[in-house]
């Protein structure tokens, strides 16, 4: 068993930002609002975001002893970042970066592997024709369980009078967790437009995606032809539960 803290910063990764956004409450038409009028969008590459990485790592490993092997590993982590990608973040205020660092849309909080081997005992031992009918069989296989990754939740509604910035968020005025099913994935009342005039107030990455589980199953039969010559039938099952 191995268990180890883990961890990384990361200093000046690129970030878009609309320098030519006008501000909240625009009431000319959106040219004369800009900081300098008559240009359109502006789009700034800068080097001003950063990223944090935090995790405890464990790995357990049973080696092959009695016909039976596995390797466990589990990750609990998080991410935050100003933006979650490379020149892929634009912000819904310039003017309020502060506002736009939250946990990165790949975070993902655990993480669990699990690998093995598995000779069935009936049999193993045998030799010739008994060994050839009843023995042989083995499973193997993979299994990897994740939670979600973060989502945002964004308003198409432009109530803050805004122009040329990144997508507008809607006010957070509740617990966003929801019944997670297919019609309902999280509370939609928890969110709301925000007044006239104003960005919202929900932050990037609110609510949590659906996690992931996805096991691979091989079940083989192998025989004895000779001393020197064995022959081995694969069965192999891939994502076997959906």
């Amino acid at each position: 068993c191995r268990v180890a803290p883990l961890g990384s910063r990361g200093r000046n990764p690129l970030w878009n930002q609309q320098i030519h956004q006008t501000p909240a409450a625009t009431t000319a038409p959106p040219h004369r609002a800009r900081p300098d009028p008559g240009y359109g969008n502006i789009t700034r590459r800068s080097t001003t975001a950063s990223s944090r990485y935090a995790s405890m790592q464990v790995s357990l490993v049973r080696r092959f002893t009695g016909g039976f092997q596995i390797n466990t590993n589990y990750t609990l982590s998080k991410v935050v970042s100003d933006a979650s990608a490379d020149r892929g973040a634009t912000q819904q205020d310039i003017r309020n970066l502060a506002a736009e660092r939250a946990v990165t849309n790949y975070d993902r909080t655990h993480i669990l592997g699990l690998h093995y081997v598995w000779e069935l005992p009936f049999q193993r031992d045998a030799a010739g024709l008994r060994y050839n009918v009843l023995g042989g069989w083995e499973i193997s296989g993979s299994t990897r369980y994740a939670t979600g990754v973060p989502l945002t939740i964004i308003t198409a509604t432009n109530s803050a009078n805004s122009f040329g910035g990144g997508n507008l968020r809607p006010d957070l005025v509740g617990d966003p967790v929801g019944p997670q099913t297919v019609n309902q994935w999280f509370n939609t009342a928890a969110v709301g437009q925000p007044a006239v005039n104003q960005f919202g107030s929900s932050p990037n990455g609110v609510i949590r995606g659906p996690g992931t589980h996805v096991t691979d199953l091989g079940v083989f039969k192998n025989f004895k032809v000779s001393e020197q010559v064995r022959l081995q039938y694969r069965l192999e099952l891939f994502n076997a539960f959906n």
